[in-house]
């Protein structure tokens, strides 16, 4: 009787400790990464680890590419140096914004543009130089157009400074300005110099 008892006592032992040192894992299953860390999936994308750690969660789509986790930036949206200058379709000058995404128009030429300059049929010399400009108006807006010098008798400052006009008006109408509120007041003024032979 004695040896009977202590074999069942022997097997309530070894189901005791079974108890404790087996049976089934409840972790909830293996972890692959670290909750919150970040990485690029194949696509360029950013996924982020779960908070079980068990998967990837897409978090972020990147337009320029994914490094290190995070999304990296593309280039400046840039068209252009700043400052440079070219001529545009009509044959006025147009200068490139300090931003550099875009060309403002800085300047209308009347007799034609070159490598992003005004050009000018030059006159022969041996007369006065005159000093022709104007006051331009832009749908009610007004500002002043840079001089631009000229060497000519006197009796031809009147055709020019009439020439300088159209030519100007003419420039706002291309540039988009409305006929009806915009217009040219230029004049030519003569100056203490004599043209160089």
């Amino acid at each position: 009787m004695t040896k009977t008892l202590l074999v069942v006592s022997g097997m309530a032992l070894v189901l005791a400790l079974g108890g404790c040192f087996g049976g089934d894992d409840d972790s909830g299953g293996d972890k692959i990464c670290t909750p919150q860390e970040k990485k690029c999936d194949e696509e360029g994308a950013v996924e982020e680890c779960n908070s079980d750690g068990t998967g990837w969660d897409l978090v972020q789509v990147c337009l320029e590419g994914c490094n290190l986790g995070e999304c990296v930036a593309g280039p400046p949206d840039e068209t252009c140096i700043p400052s440079e200058t070219r001529c545009d379709a009509v044959g006025d000058v147009e200068e490139c914004n300090v931003m550099g995404t875009g060309w403002d128009v800085v300047e209308i030429c009347l007799e034609g543009c070159n490598l992003g300059e005004c050009v000018w049929t030059e006159i022969p010399p041996g007369n006065v130089i005159w000093a022709c400009g104007c006051d331009m108006t832009c749908d009610g807006e007004t500002m002043e157009l840079e001089p631009e010098y000229y060497c000519m008798p006197d009796g031809d400052v009147d055709e020019t400074a009439q020439s300088f006009a159209d030519g100007c008006f003419q420039g706002l109408l291309e540039a988009g300005c409305s006929e009806d509120d915009s217009g040219c007041l230029c004049a030519c003024a003569k100056t203490e110099e004599v043209c160089e032979e």
